[in-house]
């Protein structure tokens, strides 16, 4: 099960591999977390989520493989790492 965003439940999986691109998430609360995938494809999944009903959370990988759930209407700022 993912956890959401603020939760502290995790599902653990093997780490990052690298060479992996990594985007930051800063959210209304003012806590991030970084995930797996390049900037336009975790704002492409941020966007199509929020304009469906039926799902409410986008799923994105922590660099640490850990899954997280996130609402696209509690994020503030996305931006790449480096």
């Amino acid at each position: 099960m993912p956890r959401r965003a603020g939760s502290p439940t995790r599902v653990t999986r093997t780490p990052e591999s690298n060479g992996v691109a990594v985007c930051s998430i800063t959210f209304i609360d003012g806590n991030t977390v970084d995930v797996e995938g390049e900037l336009q494809a975790v704002i492409d999944e941020l966007h199509k989520v929020g304009s469906r009903r039926e799902h409410s959370f986008a799923l994105f990988r922590e660099t640490n493989g850990d899954a997280i759930a996130v609402r696209p209407e509690t994020v503030v700022l996305v931006r790449p790492r480096s």
